[in-house]
């Protein structure tokens, strides 16, 4: 396969986040009298914001679940006002060595706003466009994202690799048509079986078959 764009997941794939949303989901939950556990969050990434709402509350409610999500992000954005935003080890050294290579793309369930008001501007600019869950009419895992992304890259989807943590991402880049390789930040090879490779970290990413002969 000759790659021609890299496809990233955002939480939990290149930025180390996955606690402080689930901190924030479960800060906004509990405030409705809904408990949850860190466990059964992990694999739900990549859904929509009010997908995650409506799972957790059973409610259909829209005004109600609007007002969960606006919640929930509103915690989120206010804990980076006293914290960096952090990324895994070797994740920012090696975006910026793909970058002088390939076109690189970030595919995020989170919602614009949110992620700009987080994640660091410099960052940001070493891709060649962003594609969030509020910019897609269907969030993962639809294949609709990783589409999206690569129709703004003027690739073929066939071309590109997705790199992906949890089930639903992995799902929606193999219905796009991706390559995807899988990372064992946050769920195990067994829940990221659906890709066609799986490495244990960022920092490896290289090392992944697919590269094999770049």
């Amino acid at each position: 396969m000759e790659v021609q764009a890299i496809l990233f997941d955002f939480d939990g794939t290149l930025a180390d986040t996955m606690q402080r949303h689930f901190f924030c989901w479960k800060q906004t939950l509990e405030e409705v009298g809904v408990l949850i556990n860190e466990g059964d969050y992990y694999p739900m990434e990549g859904s929509s914001l009010h997908k995650i709402a409506a799972k957790y509350t059973g409610s259909q409610e829209q005004e109600f679940i609007n007002k969960l999500v606006v919640r929930k992000k509103k915690l989120y954005v206010d804990l980076y006002k006293h914290e960096t935003l952090a990324f895994y080890p070797g994740a920012v050294e090696l975006i910026q060595f793909l970058t002088k290579k390939y076109p690189l793309a970030i595919v995020t369930a989170g919602h614009e706003d949110q992620l700009r008001k987080t994640a660091p501007k410099e960052f940001l600019n070493l891709f060649a466009n962003v594609t969030c869950g509020d910019t897609v009419k269907s969030n993962k895992p639809s294949p609709e994202p990783y589409i999206v992304a690569c129709k703004k890259l003027r690739k073929d989807p066939r071309t590109c690799v997705v790199v992906e943590n949890a089930p639903l991402g992995v799902t929606s880049a193999i219905k796009a048509g991706c390559y995807c390789i899988g990372v064992e930040s946050t769920c195990d090879k067994n829940q990221l079986s659906e890709a066609h490779e799986t490495i244990t970290d960022i920092a490896n990413l290289l090392n992944a078959k697919v590269f094999a002969y770049r």
